[in-house]
């Protein structure tokens, strides 16, 4: 019992922290928690093998991504990690792949990600598509913290 206790300790400690850090601290010293040196623990989260923890990630993702002002400092992080959110568009999880597309919609929109790269998920054996009119749109999908509950 002590052990389970103390994994879903542990589980809790790392979804609060990818929260904390990317939408309370981003917000108010965006300069200083926008660099590599950050994000990279968001990067990281990504791999988490709780659902949970990656869907945290992602959907603090998808709110920095949605302020214009945040996609210039995060354009290394984007680089680094875009291949990593384009595979969690497959994720096990339904909650997880639904955020995935929300970021990847970010990526696309803010030019991170080349719409090629993004046509990879049709051919997924799920068989996802990127949204209709999702070529011919050049406006940012509006996100907002509402879509960061876990």
């Amino acid at each position: 019992m002590e052990k389970v206790l103390t994994t879903v300790v542990i589980l809790i400690r790392r979804v609060t922290c990818a929260i904390f850090l990317l939408l309370f601290r981003c917000a108010d010293y965006p300069d200083y928690f926008l660099k590599d040196t950050y994000l990279k623990y968001v990067g990281w989260s990504l791999n988490d093998k709780h659902a949970g923890v990656r869907g945290a990630a992602l959907a603090a993702l998808a709110a920095l991504y949605a302020q214009e002002d945040n996609i210039a400092p995060m354009d290394t992080f984007s680089a680094r990690f875009a291949d990593r959110i384009l595979q969690m568009a497959d994720d096990v999880d339904d909650g997880v792949v639904a955020k995935a597309l929300t970021v990847l919609a970010a990526l696309l929109q803010a030019e991170l990600m080349e719409l090629d790269q993004a046509r990879t998920l049709t051919s997924s054996p799920h068989h996802l598509s990127l949204p209709v009119g999702c070529e011919e749109s050049h406006e940012r999908p509006s996100l907002s913290t509402e879509d960061c509950c876990v």
